[in-house]
């Protein structure tokens, strides 16, 4: 019995992995309100979903392994259309219907589904016009180069449940005074592929070359000359 939940930034959702009695995970519902209780802490996580269910039996009687996802399962189902920052023409300072990055990523936001997020983080310099030609795309993906490009992350605040941008780079300290509890050593293996293909084209040159116009005297040898 017990849990593992590795969370991580980013528009891609986290998995908590769950060990449980089998009878205990009957009639859990496919998304619903995940709550981990641990040390006297509690964090609440809305709108999960079971995406996995494993059962697996042994003499101590029948285990489920459940695999559940925070609510950014649902960011990949977002799509957003419109178009910003269009140039016109050659002239890069005149551009239609004109956004600032934050701006941007708030209808980012919108389109995946949050009302209640944070874009304070994002560089929201005036010069900065990001070109937007968006037409049925995902919102998630969109959002992520975006804050990428300007050096910051989204993510989903577990303690606060709130969409927010986060710089790269930026947040707490690692707590003094830790204790060592297991030394790893990690190896690199290297990867070899089984062949190698090697593909080619046609190659075209060209040279200048010095000519001369000759012709075939009419002797016996039919010689060469000038």
């Amino acid at each position: 019995m017990g849990w593992q939940f590795d969370y991580s930034p980013g528009v891609l959702p986290s998995t908590c992995i769950i060990t449980t009695l089998e009878s205990l995970s009957r009639g859990l519902p496919k998304v619903g309100t995940l709550v981990l209780e641990q040390d006297g802490k509690t964090i609440t996580f809305p709108d999960c979903r079971v995406t996995q269910r494993i059962v697996t039996g042994g003499r101590s009687g029948t285990f489920v392994k459940l695999a559940i996802q925070d609510r950014r399962w649902k960011w990949s189902l977002s799509q957003i259309d419109g178009s910003y920052n269009k140039r016109k023409g050659l002239d890069d300072t005149q551009v239609l219907r004109p956004k600032r990055p934050q701006e941007l990523a708030a209808l980012l936001w919108e389109a995946m589904g949050e009302d209640d997020f944070s874009v304070q983080a994002l560089p929201n310099d005036e010069r900065v016009r990001p070109a937007a030609d968006w037409q049925g795309v995902p919102a998630a993906p969109l959002l992520s180069q975006l804050c990428t490009s300007l050096g910051c992350i989204p993510s989903l605040n577990p303690s606060t449940n709130r969409a927010e941008i986060v710089k790269i780079g930026e947040g707490l300290e690692l707590p003094a005074g830790g204790r060592l509890i297991r030394r790893s050593r990690p190896e690199r293996v290297q990867v070899v592929p089984d062949q190698v293909r090697l593909v080619t084209g046609a190659a075209l040159f060209q040279a200048v070359l010095e000519l001369e116009a000759v012709g075939i005297d009419n002797d016996a040898a039919q010689t060469v000359k000038p």
